[in-house]
Protein backbone atom coordinates (compact mmCIF):
# COMPACT_ATOMS: atom_id res chain seq x y z
CA UNK A 1 0.00 0.00 0.00
CA UNK A 2 2.96 2.31 0.56
CA UNK A 3 3.61 2.27 -3.21
CA UNK A 4 0.19 3.85 -3.81
CA UNK A 5 1.15 6.51 -1.30
CA UNK A 6 4.44 7.17 -3.08
CA UNK A 7 2.69 7.49 -6.43
CA UNK A 8 0.04 9.74 -4.93
CA UNK A 9 2.74 12.03 -3.57
CA UNK A 10 4.61 11.91 -6.89
CA UNK A 11 1.47 13.00 -8.78
CA UNK A 12 0.77 15.80 -6.30
CA UNK A 13 4.31 17.16 -6.36
CA UNK A 14 5.50 16.52 -9.95
CA UNK A 15 2.27 16.84 -11.95
CA UNK A 16 0.44 19.44 -9.90
CA UNK A 17 3.16 21.11 -7.82
CA UNK A 18 0.70 21.53 -4.94
CA UNK A 19 1.13 21.58 -1.20
CA UNK A 20 -0.93 19.10 0.81
CA UNK A 21 -3.21 21.94 1.94
CA UNK A 22 -3.98 22.97 -1.65
CA UNK A 23 -4.23 19.39 -2.90
CA UNK A 24 -6.97 18.30 -0.48
CA UNK A 25 -9.33 21.14 -1.44
CA UNK A 26 -12.56 19.59 -2.74
CA UNK A 27 -11.42 16.02 -2.04
CA UNK A 28 -13.23 15.60 1.30
CA UNK A 29 -10.14 14.75 3.36
CA UNK A 30 -7.80 16.62 5.68
CA UNK A 31 -4.08 17.18 5.22
CA UNK A 32 -3.51 14.70 8.06
CA UNK A 33 -5.46 12.02 6.17
CA UNK A 34 -3.51 12.76 2.98
CA UNK A 35 -0.25 12.46 4.88
CA UNK A 36 -1.42 9.07 6.14
CA UNK A 37 -2.20 8.01 2.54
CA UNK A 38 1.17 9.15 1.25
CA UNK A 39 3.10 7.45 4.04
CA UNK A 40 1.23 4.19 3.44
CA UNK A 41 -0.32 4.11 6.89
CA UNK A 42 -3.87 4.14 5.50
CA UNK A 43 -5.15 2.99 2.07
CA UNK A 44 -7.07 5.61 0.07
CA UNK A 45 -10.79 4.81 -0.02
CA UNK A 46 -12.93 4.60 -3.17
CA UNK A 47 -14.75 7.89 -2.48
CA UNK A 48 -11.44 9.76 -2.35
CA UNK A 49 -10.16 8.07 -5.52
CA UNK A 50 -13.34 8.96 -7.41
CA UNK A 51 -13.14 12.61 -6.35
CA UNK A 52 -9.42 12.66 -7.16
CA UNK A 53 -9.99 11.34 -10.70
CA UNK A 54 -12.93 13.70 -11.33
CA UNK A 55 -10.84 16.69 -10.29
CA UNK A 56 -7.50 15.82 -11.87
CA UNK A 57 -7.92 13.40 -14.79
CA UNK A 58 -7.38 16.28 -17.21
CA UNK A 59 -4.00 16.86 -15.56
CA UNK A 60 -2.90 13.36 -16.53
CA UNK A 61 -4.04 11.29 -13.55
CA UNK A 62 -4.10 7.58 -14.46
CA UNK A 63 -5.93 5.61 -11.77
CA UNK A 64 -4.56 2.29 -13.05
CA UNK A 65 -1.04 3.64 -12.56
CA UNK A 66 -1.90 5.12 -9.16
CA UNK A 67 -3.32 1.84 -7.85
CA UNK A 68 -1.12 -0.76 -9.60
CA UNK A 69 1.91 1.15 -10.84
CA UNK A 70 1.11 0.12 -14.45
CA UNK A 71 0.14 2.59 -17.17
CA UNK A 72 -3.25 1.97 -18.76
CA UNK A 73 -3.52 1.77 -22.55
CA UNK A 74 -6.05 4.21 -24.06
CA UNK A 75 -9.02 2.64 -25.86
CA UNK A 76 -8.46 2.33 -29.58
CA UNK A 77 -11.16 1.10 -32.02
CA UNK A 78 -10.24 -1.98 -34.08
CA UNK A 79 -10.07 -0.01 -37.33
CA UNK A 80 -7.37 2.34 -35.99
CA UNK A 81 -3.72 1.74 -35.23
CA UNK A 82 -1.11 3.53 -33.10
CA UNK A 83 2.14 4.43 -34.90
CA UNK A 84 4.81 5.44 -32.38
CA UNK A 85 7.34 8.24 -32.64
CA UNK A 86 10.93 7.07 -32.93
CA UNK A 87 14.35 8.60 -32.59
CA UNK A 88 17.46 6.98 -33.99
CA UNK A 89 20.52 6.68 -31.80
CA UNK A 90 24.08 5.42 -32.47
CA UNK A 91 24.54 1.73 -31.68
CA UNK A 92 27.97 0.85 -30.34
CA UNK A 93 31.06 2.13 -32.13
CA UNK A 94 30.29 0.91 -35.67
CA UNK A 95 28.13 3.96 -36.48
CA UNK A 96 25.02 1.84 -36.99
CA UNK A 97 21.77 3.29 -35.67
CA UNK A 98 19.04 1.70 -33.61
CA UNK A 99 15.45 2.95 -33.38
CA UNK A 100 14.22 3.99 -29.93
CA UNK A 101 10.55 4.67 -29.28
CA UNK A 102 9.82 8.07 -27.79
CA UNK A 103 7.89 7.49 -24.58
CA UNK A 104 4.18 8.21 -24.89
CA UNK A 105 4.39 9.85 -28.32
CA UNK A 106 2.36 8.45 -31.20
CA UNK A 107 -0.05 9.29 -34.01
CA UNK A 108 -3.31 7.41 -34.57
CA UNK A 109 -4.09 6.31 -38.13
CA UNK A 110 -7.05 4.63 -39.79
CA UNK A 111 -5.99 1.16 -40.97
CA UNK A 112 -8.09 1.34 -44.13
CA UNK A 113 -6.54 4.68 -45.07
CA UNK A 114 -3.04 3.30 -44.52
CA UNK A 115 -3.81 0.27 -46.70
CA UNK A 116 -5.35 2.25 -49.58
CA UNK A 117 -3.40 5.52 -49.55
CA UNK A 118 -0.03 4.58 -48.08
CA UNK A 119 -0.06 0.91 -49.14
CA UNK A 120 2.03 -0.06 -46.15
CA UNK A 121 1.83 -2.48 -43.25
CA UNK A 122 1.37 -0.48 -40.01
CA UNK A 123 3.99 -2.68 -38.35
CA UNK A 124 6.58 -1.38 -40.84
CA UNK A 125 5.89 2.31 -40.15
CA UNK A 126 7.79 4.75 -37.94
CA UNK A 127 7.21 8.44 -37.22
CA UNK A 128 10.19 10.77 -37.03
CA UNK A 129 10.44 14.48 -36.32
CA UNK A 130 12.47 16.40 -38.90
CA UNK A 131 15.49 18.19 -37.44
CA UNK A 132 17.66 19.53 -40.28
CA UNK A 133 16.80 21.83 -43.19
CA UNK A 134 18.39 19.82 -46.00
CA UNK A 135 15.00 18.91 -47.50
CA UNK A 136 13.37 22.32 -46.99
CA UNK A 137 10.85 23.45 -48.10
CA UNK A 138 9.50 19.91 -48.61
CA UNK A 139 10.44 18.88 -45.06
CA UNK A 140 11.10 21.57 -42.47
CA UNK A 141 12.38 21.27 -38.89
CA UNK A 142 9.49 20.20 -36.66
CA UNK A 143 7.57 18.45 -39.47
CA UNK A 144 6.56 14.83 -38.92
CA UNK A 145 7.73 12.20 -41.40
CA UNK A 146 6.14 8.76 -41.70
CA UNK A 147 8.59 6.24 -43.11
CA UNK A 148 8.15 2.66 -44.27
CA UNK A 149 11.18 0.61 -43.26
CA UNK A 150 13.18 -0.49 -46.30
CA UNK A 151 14.38 -4.01 -45.43
CA UNK A 152 15.42 -4.97 -48.94
CA UNK A 153 12.54 -3.43 -50.89
CA UNK A 154 13.32 -2.23 -54.45
CA UNK A 155 14.53 1.35 -54.63
CA UNK A 156 12.30 3.88 -56.39
CA UNK A 157 12.73 7.56 -57.19
CA UNK A 158 11.60 8.76 -53.76
CA UNK A 159 12.70 10.47 -50.55
CA UNK A 160 14.49 8.15 -48.14
CA UNK A 161 15.87 8.27 -44.63
CA UNK A 162 19.42 7.03 -45.04
CA UNK A 163 22.67 6.77 -43.11
CA UNK A 164 26.13 7.54 -44.43
CA UNK A 165 29.37 7.99 -42.51
CA UNK A 166 27.54 7.91 -39.19
CA UNK A 167 25.04 10.61 -40.14
CA UNK A 168 21.29 10.23 -40.64
CA UNK A 169 19.48 12.37 -43.18
CA UNK A 170 16.52 12.54 -45.54
CA UNK A 171 17.52 12.76 -49.21
CA UNK A 172 15.85 12.41 -52.57
CA UNK A 173 17.14 9.36 -54.44
CA UNK A 174 17.03 9.09 -58.25
CA UNK A 175 18.24 6.35 -60.56
CA UNK A 176 20.48 7.56 -63.41
CA UNK A 177 22.21 5.68 -66.27
CA UNK A 178 25.32 3.62 -65.59
CA UNK A 179 23.99 1.80 -62.52
CA UNK A 180 24.28 5.04 -60.55
CA UNK A 181 22.12 6.80 -58.00
CA UNK A 182 21.83 10.57 -57.60
CA UNK A 183 21.24 11.82 -54.07
CA UNK A 184 19.87 15.34 -53.78
CA UNK A 185 18.43 17.77 -51.25
CA UNK A 186 15.42 19.96 -52.00
CA UNK A 187 17.28 22.80 -50.31
CA UNK A 188 19.45 24.28 -53.14
CA UNK A 189 22.17 25.21 -50.65
CA UNK A 190 23.20 21.54 -50.56
CA UNK A 191 24.86 20.05 -53.65
CA UNK A 192 23.75 16.71 -55.13
CA UNK A 193 26.18 13.81 -55.47
CA UNK A 194 26.22 10.47 -57.29
CA UNK A 195 27.02 7.04 -55.91
CA UNK A 196 27.22 3.56 -57.39
CA UNK A 197 24.04 1.56 -56.87
CA UNK A 198 26.01 -1.35 -55.38
CA UNK A 199 27.15 0.84 -52.46
CA UNK A 200 23.61 0.70 -51.02
CA UNK A 201 23.74 -1.44 -47.93
CA UNK A 202 27.49 -0.87 -47.58
CA UNK A 203 28.62 2.75 -47.60
CA UNK A 204 25.04 4.02 -47.69
CA UNK A 205 22.28 2.32 -45.71
CA UNK A 206 18.61 2.88 -46.48
CA UNK A 207 16.48 2.95 -43.33
CA UNK A 208 13.07 3.77 -44.78
CA UNK A 209 11.10 5.50 -47.53
CA UNK A 210 9.06 8.62 -46.84
CA UNK A 211 5.39 7.79 -47.38
CA UNK A 212 3.58 10.66 -45.62
CA UNK A 213 4.32 13.91 -43.87
CA UNK A 214 2.65 16.33 -41.49
CA UNK A 215 3.81 19.94 -41.79
CA UNK A 216 4.32 22.35 -38.93
CA UNK A 217 2.95 25.87 -39.47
Amino acid sequence: MDNIGKRLREFREKNLNLSRAKFVEGLGITTKTLESYEKGDTPPNSDFLQKLWTKHHLQGLDLDWLITGLKSEPYLPDDFVRVPMFSFEPKGTNKDFTAKESSGSAFIFNKDWLAKSIKANPEDLDLIEIEGDGMAPTLNPGDMALISRHEGQPLTDSIYLMEMEGTLFFKRLQRIPGNMLRITCDNPVFQPFDIKADTIGKDVKIIGRLVWGCKRY
